[in-house]
């Protein structure tokens, strides 16, 4: 069986530099406020390296990554 994650963004800590959505824009989208949003809560696991690689480059760490 594949690994699943869960994928969030917390509002308070994301600025919208929108680095994850040059990473995985078909994970993450930025609202007309300028915050990142998850489009997939549980994306495929093609998705995952994009997912984690956007997490670690975060400048505020707002993306959380788990494993379900």
């Amino acid at each position: 069986m594949s690994e699943r994650i869960t994928v969030r963004v917390d509002p308070r800590l994301c600025e919208g530099h929108g680095i994850c959505l040059q990473l995985a824009d078909e994970v993450f989208d930025l609202g007309d406020d300028d915050i990142a949003t998850v489009t997939d809560e549980h994306p495929d696991s093609a998705h995952h390296a994009a997912v984690r690689a956007a997490a670690a480059a975060c400048p505020r760490q707002a993306i959380i990554v788990s494993e379900i």
